[in-house]
């Protein structure tokens, strides 16, 4: 419980953080875009910006593309584990229900005692292998992500940087690295998939003698088998194949958002102005003040995000107490 709660205080802080720095910029520009530049060239800079945007739209696609090639290929790393799934659980089953058939003393009710021992076999198995290659799948996709991740935190650096070159202002390079919720949530949103299996064998009491009753039920065993162990492999796939797809949208959802997030404010903050620089150089003037006094609440935001953040990361036995009190301090705030 303790290391959860760290991971949900430091992912919301860190998206506080960033919605700060968002805010901080916004008014930086609105500062900056009050200071009497001529109207004509804030249009221009305003251009320029917007040149930027379109460009950092650009790479957004980019990076859209590149999570969908991660996904599609952590989607190959799991069909490659299946076909070895397939082929290691075919041999394993044709091998156990000769040998259990074979053991048979009474062939009359083989084939019910046998479907039932192949069922409960095969669910096991993957059962067990389902297990380990989610864990082996929501690492993968974990690392992944971050790659994608870390591709988008430089296009929003990049962004800011040629904006603060653009308009001759000092902003602030966003901090730290938001955590995506669709990674921490992987393989959390589908129940498990069904497990019934179909019976391999016909129901032959009563109406064949054991030689060929024994033939029969081997014919059905080798050709019943593989199909039962595809149905299943194939369901598995599904089902790894359907929570990498919502992973993914959520994935894009999210670094659009990061994206998108940081366009508007530096939009809007040299918007702000140019709206009041048209119809009133007095309401432009007026704004000034409003905007410092906005710049110095944010600041005592951004120290008590800070000061969470901080708390976050001392002692345990500690952090109980420390990041509660910075909580209630910031909420106060």
């Amino acid at each position: 419980m303790r290391d959860r709660g760290r991971s949900f205080l430091r992912s919301v802080a860190t998206q506080a953080a960033k919605a700060v720095s968002d805010e901080a910029n916004s008014l930086a520009l609105e500062q900056r875009s009050s200071r009497r530049l001529p109207l004509d060239d804030l249009n221009r800079r305003a251009q320029d910006m917007e040149g930027l945007f379109r460009e950092a739209l650009q790479r957004r696609d980019d990076a859209r593309a590149l999570l969908r090639n991660e996904v599609d290929a952590i989607m190959a790393l799991i069909d490659e584990d299946l076909a070895g799934l397939h082929e290691a659980e075919t041999s394993r089953l044709l091998r156990e229900a000769k040998e259990f058939l074979e053991a048979q003393q009474e062939l009359r009710t083989a084939a019910s005692t046998v479907d039932e021992h192949i069922r409960q076999s095969l669910r096991r198995a993957m059962d067990l292998w389902r297990a380990n290659e989610e864990r082996k799948v929501a690492g993968e996709f974990e690392r992944r992500l971050g790659r994608v991740l870390a591709f988008t935190n430089d296009l929003v650096r990049d962004t800011v940087r040629l904006c603060a070159e653009v308009m001759q202002v000092e902003l602030e390079a966003p901090s730290g690295s938001p955590a995506l919720e669709a990674g921490s949530r992987f393989f959390y949103y589908f129940e498990k998939p069904p497990t019934t299996l179909e019976g391999i064998l016909p129901d032959i009491r009563g109406y064949l003698p054991g030689g060929l009753a024994m033939c029969r039920l081997l014919k059905e065993v080798d050709r019943r088998v593989p199909e039962l162990v595809d149905r299943q492999c194939g369901r598995l796939r599904w089902d790894f194949l359907e929570r990498l797809q919502e992973s993914l949208r959520a994935a894009t959802r999210e670094l659009d958002d990061l994206v998108a997030s940081t366009i508007q404010s530096l939009r809007l903050g040299v918007d702000r102005v140019l709206e009041r620089r048209r119809s009133s150089e007095e309401e432009a003037l007026l704004a000034a003040d409003a905007v410092a006094s906005a710049r110095a609440a944010l600041d005592r935001i951004a120290a008590e995000v800070r000061d969470v953040l901080a708390a976050i990361e001392v002692p345990p036995g500690q952090e109980v107490t420390r990041a509660a009190d910075s909580v209630r301090t910031a909420g106060d705030g």
